[in-house]
């Protein structure tokens, strides 16, 4: 079985988007019968280049040179001759879809990066208005989504709530396979002693720390979570929030910080991902903000099985798919409820037993969350559209 996995994202970047690529990679390689050729941009990383065949193709850095490099993987997808092409976005979908048309050759698609809706969709609220730029730009993303779902003969969703949304509402037609998001448990499992080393560096001593990580978006709900840091400041003293990332809407929220004069709020900026474990051992409560949207109701982020694997409490969006994962084992509160956040992570600060027993539960939670059960499904999808001689 021959199957060629085609990204569009730089895998050596530390991010959700490479990581659901590279992790699962490691183990699909293991798989006796399965020849892997995967092609990519730029680089990989090093424990990917044994046990595949790798396919470069350049990729610029600027957006639109960024963009239009995907093109020029075109040439290396002519030469491909795989029984299957495993698509990640509607990029990679788009770009191979030209490339079929070229050689007249019909080829079975496996696709994965359904989105309902986008960031985009999120505009309105946040200005009052939508840009003609991004009416259109939406308009390009549906276009583009909407051409991926139609040539391909599978989908891939990471949640069963994604699953039954678009069953109900009649959105695909063929083969959907669930294949969840999961965690390198014993990485983010481990048990790390406090990094004393980092609370020093930071400035955290004798302080009761609420962590962030992620990216610093709208979707995020950062501004939120630093208005909840003004409320408690209201109720306990010697408290700091540690926002670990970074994002476009960062400089916004460090305005609003600054004119607040908010100076237990610290600033990391972003770190490496092998990085997190060792910013989670010196929190004391973690924290999922999210905005409430379509897709955020539908699919976990992939930070919360992270947060989960830490042992330390967590205090989320009271979102479907989180609440799905979580059950009662963290404080789920109204989402953009400054004051219900507020009110969540006092409970957590003031309860170490509550805290410490969230923390252990997060980790037994985990244990159904791994990287190889995901390859496995994954492998399985293959397995079943080829077996079924779907081909477009």
């Amino acid at each position: 079985m021959k199957v060629a996995i085609f990204v569009t994202d730089d895998l050596t970047e530390h991010n959700a988007a490479s990581l659901l690529v590279n992790e699962p990679l490691k183990h699909l390689v293991k798989f006796k019968d399965l020849e892997i050729h995967l092609i990519a941009p730029n680089d990989i990383p090093d424990e990917l280049k044994n046990g595949l065949i790798y396919i470069r193709y350049t990729q610029y850095n600027k957006p639109i040179l960024r963009f239009l490099s995907a093109f020029s993987a075109i040439p290396k997808l002519l030469r491909e001759d795989c029984d299957l092409y495993h698509v990640v976005g509607p990029k990679a979908a788009s770009v191979l879809l030209i490339a079929s048309r070229i050689r007249r050759k019909k080829s079975s698609i496996l696709y994965e990066g359904f989105e309902v809706v986008g960031s985009i969709d999120l505009e309105p609220k946040i200005t009052g208005r939508r840009t003609l730029k991004n009416k259109i730009l939406g308009y390009f993303f549906d276009f583009r989504r909407d051409i991926a779902l139609r040539h391909s003969d599978g989908l891939i969703v990471r949640a069963e709530g994604y699953k039954d949304f678009i069953l109900k509402h009649d959105l695909y037609k063929k083969k959907i396979f669930v294949i969840p998001y999961a965690v390198n448990s014993e990485f983010f499992g481990r048990n790390y002693k406090k990094d004393l080393t980092l609370v020093n560096k930071l400035g955290l001593k004798d302080k009761k720390v609420i962590m962030y990580t992620g990216e610093i978006t709208p979707l995020h709900g950062v501004l939120d979570l630093v208005k909840a840091t003004e409320i408690i400041n209201t109720k306990i003293e010697d408290v700091a929030l540690v926002i670990v990332g970074d994002g476009f809407w960062a400089p916004m929220i460090k305005e609003y910080v600054r004119k607040k004069l908010l100076n237990n709020i610290i600033f990391t900026g972003r770190v490496s991902h092998k990085k997190i474990p060792y910013y989670h051992s010196i929190a004391d409560v973690l924290v999922i903000p999210h905005v409430r949207r379509l897709d955020s109701e539908l699919l976990y982020p992939t930070k919360l099985l992270e947060c989960l694997a830490s042992g330390k409490p967590i205090v989320a969006s009271n979102l479907k798919a989180i609440a799905d994962v979580v059950g009662d084992n963290a404080i789920l509160v109204e989402p953009e409820n400054p004051q219900a956040f507020a009110e969540g992570i006092l409970k957590l600060l003031n309860n170490e037993e509550l805290a410490k027993r969230m923390g252990e539960n997060g980790k037994k939670i985990v244990r159904n969350y791994s990287w190889e059960e995901t390859a496995k499904k994954t492998y399985e999808a293959y397995k079943n559209l080829l077996s079924s001689g779907n081909q477009i």
